[in-house]
């Protein structure tokens, strides 16, 4: 069902003028696009805040001195 409706979608962007299948190829590789750019945002604020908190768990215990 969605590769036949995505077909009839080709077939129709075939017949139109150029300026109009550019702007449809636009659209499509900027939202690819955004869609890579937000994926490695979170994975990239995430490995921060991984790496902010075993910086603060190391320094935590480093100025601990144990006396027995």
């Amino acid at each position: 069902m969605v590769v036949h409706r995505t077909l009839q979608t080709i077939e129709s962007l075939k017949g139109r003028p150029r300026h109009e299948r550019r702007a449809v190829a636009l659209i499509f590789a900027a939202s690819i696009t955004l869609v890579l750019f937000i994926g490695w945002l979170f994975f990239f604020v995430r490995n921060i805040h991984n790496l902010a908190l075993q910086s603060t768990s190391q320094t935590a215990g480093a100025g601990v001195v144990e006396i027995r």
